[in-house]
C-alpha cells in the first residue's frame, strides 16, 4: 500500500487553481445567460399584451400590409393578431412568421384573377390531363389531381370554390401541420367566421391554419362555404368585421385596430354587388362595431375611397398598400410612444427573422422536392361540339372516374363521339409506380371516308373498326413516353376505287375484314402555354411502329416498319405576332394498302382522322400518299384586338416510295390564309387555301373544338 501511495500522481496547487477557475467561469457564464433570459421573460410577462386587430374588406385588406410595416418600424412588439376576412389572411400569414416586406411582394406579384378563381394554370396540369381535355369545350373537373371524387362535397353553393387561393395558403402554412394551436404560432392568432347552419360566430384558434383563413374569407355567393365538422363556415364580416372584443377576450391589454370601413352609404353610393355586401356588413354588425371601435386604444382608419372589395388589380393593390402606410404614419407618434413604453421590439424582430429564415428554407425545400409530374389525373366530365363544312356536326363526350375499390390508383373512362364518324372507347388506367401508368383500352367505331390522290377523287369507303390497346407509360407535366401493343380489326364495305388510268370507278377487293397488330414506342412533349392559340411552347410527337399481319405489306410480307416525327414550335415575335414553324416526317419501309398504316395528308388539323394524319394547307379532303413523306410549314399569326386571329400559311414537302424517290417526284406546295375568333364555346374559323395539286381554291369552315 505504501508503494502504491508513493507512486500515485501528485496534483500541483496550480493545477487545482486552473480547474477551479474554469468551473467558476463556466458557472458565471451560465448564471449570466440564465439571468438574462429570466429578465427577458420577466419583462415579457410584465409588459402589457399588445394585439393588432385587422378588419375585413376584400382587396382593401392589402392596406393592412402597409400598416404592419409602420407598427414594426415604430418599435412595437405584437403579441397577437385577430382578423376577419382579408384581415384574417394578412393576420394569419403575419402570425405564421411572414414579415410585412414578404407580404408586400406577395400581394404585388399575384395574378389575382387566377388566384381568386378555380382555373388551373396549364403549367400545373399533368400531360395526361392536357392530352385528354384539350379537345373539349367544357371540362368539369370533379377533384384535384391525385385525389378521389367526393360527390357529396361538389361545389354547388358558391360561384368560386377557392381552389387556387387555398393552394397558396396551404403552401405558405403547411409546415405547421393539420392540428395547430394558434396560441403557439410565432404570434398568437384568431380569426372570425360564421356558421350559416347555426348562425353563430365562430372563433378559430386551432386546427389547420390554411382552412381557418379560407373560411373567414368565404363571401356568400362568391366563395363556397368551408366545411368543418357539421358546420358551414362563411365570411365572418356579417357578424364581427372588426373583432376587437375577441382580442380583449384573449387577454389583450392594448389594441391597435386597423379599420377599412367607410360607414353606411346612401342609395347613390351603392353601385355593385360588393357595395351591397359592404352595406349589409355595416348594417348587421353596427352596434358591435361601435363598441369595438370605442374599445380600441390606437385606432387606424385607412382611406380606401375609390376602391372596393373587388379591386384586385396591380394598380389598386399598390395604392392600397401605400394608403395603409400613410394611415399608420398619422399615428406613428402614438405607436413610437407605445414602443418605448414596452421596451421596444428588438428581441421580437430578432425572433421573427429566425422564424422567417426557417419558413423560407422550408418553402425552398418543398418547392425543390416537388416532382415534375402530378400524381394522378383528375376525375372529369367533358363535352365537345364541332361543326365543319367537311363533316357537318359532331359531338364528343368523355367521363373519367377514379375506382375507389382498387388497391392502386386507378381510373375508368368512357369516350363517345357521334356525327358522320361514330366512336365508343372504354379504358382503364392504373398507376403502378410513382409516375408509371398502365392503360388498357377497347375502341369501336364507324367511319365514312373519302380520299383523294394528287388532287383527284381516289377512293371512298365505309368501315367499322375494333381496337384493343395496352400501353405502359411514364408521364410528367410536360412529357410522356410509352411502350405498348395494339390489335386492329377493320371491316370495310362499299369501297370504291377511281382508276388513275381513266377507266372510272370500280369496286375494290379491299372489302371485307382486315386484321393486323402493331408494337409501338412513342414520346410526346407539350410545353405550350395555352390549349387554343398558344403563343409559346413546343409540341412534339414521335413514334416507331412494327406492324404485324398477313396483309400489312402490299407485297404480302408480314412485317412493315414505320416511324414518324411531328413537331411544332410557337415563337413569339411580339406581343401580338407569332411565327409557328412545323415539321412532319413519316416513313414506312414497305408499301401498305391498309387504312391506319399508309400515309394520309390534308386539311389544317393534325391527327384529325388518325394520329398519323399530317395537315397540309391547299389539300382539302384527305389524300393517301406514298410511303415516305416530309412536310415543312410556316405560319405567321397576328392577334387583332382581344380574340381575333389572322394567319398566313405556306407549306411544302416531298413524297415518294423511299427517301431518294421522294425528291425525284414533283414537290408538294400549298398556301393559305385563315381567320379565327376565339369564342367562349370554341374557335370560329375560316380557311382559304390552294396548292399545286389542284387548280381549285379550297374553303373550309369550322366552329368549335376540333376532334
Amino acid at each position: 500500500m505504501h508503494a502504491i501511495r508513493h507512486n500515485a500522481p501528485r496534483v500541483s496547487f496550480h493545477a487545482y487553481l486552473k480547474i477551479l477557475t474554469t468551473i467558476v467561469l463556466a458557472l458565471c457564464t451560465f448564471i449570466s445567460v440564465y439571468a438574462e433570459n429570466m429578465t427577458h421573460n420577466e419583462s415579457k410577462r410584465k409588459r402589457p399584451t399588445i394585439a393588432v386587430v385587422l378588419s375585413g374588406g376584400g382587396a382593401k385588406g392589402a392596406a393592412h400590409v402597409g400598416v404592419l410595416k409602420v407598427i414594426e418600424e415604430a418599435g412595437v412588439p405584437i403579441d397577437m393578431v385577430v382578423g376577419t376576412s382579408m384581415g384574417a389572411i394578412v393576420g394569419g400569414l403575419y402570425s405564421a412568421g411572414y414579415p410585412p416586406e414578404f407580404m408586400d411582394s406577395l400581394f404585388r406579384s399575384q395574378d389575382w384573377a387566377y388566384l381568386l378563381g378555380d382555373s388551373k394554370k396549364r403549367s400545373e396540369e399533368s400531360f395526361i390531363t392536357k392530352e385528354r381535355q384539350d379537345s373539349y369545350n367544357i371540362n368539369i373537373q370533379l377533384n384535384e389531381e391525385g385525389q378521389s371524387t367526393d360527390f357529396n362535397s361538389l361545389n354547388i353553393i358558391g360561384f368560386v370554390e377557392g381552389k387556387n387561393v387555398m393552394k397558396m395558403f396551404t403552401k405558405l402554412t403547411e409546415m405547421y401541420g393539420d392540428s395547430t394551436d394558434f396560441d403557439k404560432l410565432p404570434v398568437r392568432f384568431a380569426c372570425v367566421s360564421e356558421d350559416i347552419v347555426s348562425g353563430k360566430e365562430i372563433i378559430s384558434r386551432s386546427g389547420r391554419l390554411d382552412s381557418a383563413m379560407r373560411a373567414s374569407m368565404s363571401i356568400p355567393g362568391v366563395f363556397s362555404p368551408q366545411k368543418k365538422d357539421s358546420m358551414l363556415l362563411i365570411d365572418g364580416g356579417l357578424l364581427n368585421n372588426y373583432p376587437v372584443d375577441i382580442a380583449r377576450q384573449m387577454g389583450a391589454d392594448i389594441v391597435i385596430g386597423v379599420d377599412l370601413s367607410e360607414g353606411k352609404k346612401d342609395a347613390k353610393g351603392i353601385k355593385s354587388m360588393m357595395d351591397i355586401m359592404n352595406q349589409l356588413i355595416s348594417l348587421s354588425s353596427s352596434e358591435k362595431y361601435a363598441r369595438n371601435k370605442e374599445n380600441t386604444d390606437i385606432y387606424i382608419n385607412v382611406n380606401v375611397k375609390g376602391y372596393s372589395s373587388a379591386s384586385f388589380n396591380k394598380a389598386a393593390i399598390d395604392t392600397l398598400i401605400t394608403r395603409g402606410t400613410e394611415a399608420a404614419m398619422k399615428k406613428v407618434d402614438d405607436l413610437k410612444e407605445l414602443g418605448e413604453k414596452v421596451g421596444g421590439n428588438e428581441e421580437y424582430l430578432k425572433d421573427r427573422k429566425k422564424t422567417f429564415a426557417y419558413l423560407r428554407n422550408e418553402l425552398y425545400k418543398r418547392e425543390n422536392d416537388k416532382d415534375a409530374y402530378i400524381p394522378f389525373p383528375n376525375d372529369v366530365i367533358s363535352l365537345g361540339a364541332n361543326f365543319e363544312s367537311e363533316e357537318a356536326a359532331s359531338l364528343m363526350m368523355q367521363c373519367y372516374l377514379r375506382l375507389p375499390f382498387m388497391k392502386i390508383p386507378s381510373q375508368a373512362g368512357v369516350t363517345a363521339r357521334v356525327g358522320k364518324r361514330y366512336m365508343l372507347k372504354l379504358d382503364m388506367m392504373s398507376m403502378i409506380m410513382k409516375g408509371y401508368y398502365v392503360d388498357l383500352s377497347y375502341e369501336v367505331g364507324y367511319n365514312d371516308v373519302k380520299f383523294k390522290h394528287k388532287g383527284d377523287a381516289s377512293a371512298s369507303t365505309t368501315f367499322s373498326d375494333n381496337k384493343v390497346a395496352l400501353e405502359i407509360s411514364k408521364s410528367w407535366k410536360f412529357a410522356k413516353i410509352g411502350l405498348g401493343a395494339r390489335f386492329n380489326n377493320y371491316n370495310f364495305k362499299n369501297t370504291l376505287i377511281n382508276d388513275e388510268n381513266g377507266s372510272g370507278w370500280f369496286t375494290s377487293t379491299m372489302d371485307g375484314t382486315k386484321n393486323y397488330g402493331d408494337i409501338f414506342i412513342n414520346a410526346n412533349i407539350n410545353t405550350t402555354n395555352k390549349k387554343l392559340f398558344p403563343t409559346k411552347g413546343l409540341k412534339i410527337e414521335a413514334e416507331s411502329n412494327i406492324y404485324l399481319g398477313n396483309e400489312v405489306a402490299a407485297n404480302g410480307m408480314g412485317i412493315v416498319y414505320g416511324g414518324r416525327f411531328y413537331g411544332t414550335m410557337y415563337c413569339p415575335v411580339s406581343y401580338r405576332f407569332n411565327l409557328i414553324p412545323s415539321l412532319y416526317f413519316r416513313a414506312l419501309d414497305k408499301n401498305s394498302y391498309l387504312y391506319g398504316i399508309y400515309n394520309i395528308i390534308g386539311g389544317p388539323w393534325e391527327g384529325h382522322y388518325l394520329p398519323i394524319h399530317i395537315p397540309f394547307h391547299g389539300i382539302g379532303k384527305i389524300e393517301w400518299c406514298d410511303r415516305t413523306i416530309m412536310i415543312a410549314k410556316l405560319e405567321g399569326r397576328m392577334r387583332i384586338g382581344g380574340k381575333h386571329y389572322v394567319s398566313g400559311i405556306i407549306n411544302g414537302g416531298v413524297n415518294g416510295n423511299g427517301f431518294k424517290k421522294s425528291f425525284e417526284n414533283k414537290p408538294l406546295l400549298g398556301y393559305g390564309v385563315s381567320y379565327s375568333y376565339d369564342s367562349f364555346i370554341g374557335p370560329l374559323s375560316v380557311y382559304i387555301s390552294g396548292s399545286n395539286q389542284s387548280d381549285k381554291v379550297g374553303v373550309l369552315f369550322s366552329f368549335g373544338y376540333v376532334f
